[in-house]
């Protein structure tokens, strides 16, 4: 086509006269008997997806904040200020079962007398049971530190002072806990 080509104009997108646009690929753009666009239904048809475009946008930013209120809902029901504590602990093989029953006593004890303790969950090493791990749940720091001063406690701890080779405790922060319901 040469410049100054009859056809040209008419070739040309009626909003950015250039040949082929956005607009021009993904709409067919009315025409009228002589060929040239018709400017008054383009303007309208642009106008109708500009309202398209909007709701979409308003739709996305819709789910958006929908999903970002449902993330919240779930840190806040996983209540950040409970305390979690996982203790490594190498034990005595030959007075593995003395310490097992010791800390099922312990743990026991704990959850029925003490609002602050949540859960206690204790697992045993297959390839080398005296490996013990307990992962500790509490209500806050400050319900670990009245469990750490109870009679059951300190009672538990005198009892397997000569039992216990080695103790790692870490402080640990929930990333998912997941059950199946009951």
């Amino acid at each position: 086509m040469k410049k100054g080509d009859p056809t040209e104009r008419r070739n040309m997108c009626p909003f950015c006269r250039l040949g082929r646009c956005n607009y021009f690929r993904f709409h067919s753009w009315p025409r009228n008997v002589a060929g040239n666009w018709v400017t008054t239904n383009i303007r309208l048809t642009k106008g109708l997806n500009m309202k398209a475009t909007m709701i979409r946008y308003l739709g996305l930013f819709i789910l958006t904040l929908t999903i970002m209120t449902i993330e919240s809902v779930n840190l806040s029901a996983q209540d950040v200020t409970t305390y979690m504590r996982i203790a490594k602990i190498t034990v005595d093989s030959t007075k593995l079962d003395e310490y097992k029953a010791a800390l099922k006593e312990q743990m026991q004890s704990a959850l029925r007398l003490e609002k602050g303790v949540l859960a206690y969950s204790a697992v045993q090493d297959k390839k080398n049971p005296s490996k013990i791990t307990i992962l500790e749940t509490y209500a806050s720091t400050d319900a670990y530190q009245a469990h750490t001063q109870t009679e059951h406690f300190k009672k538990y701890k005198a009892i397997v002072a000569d039992m216990v080779k080695g103790l790692e405790l870490a402080d640990v922060v929930p990333i998912a806990i997941q059950s199946k319901p009951k």
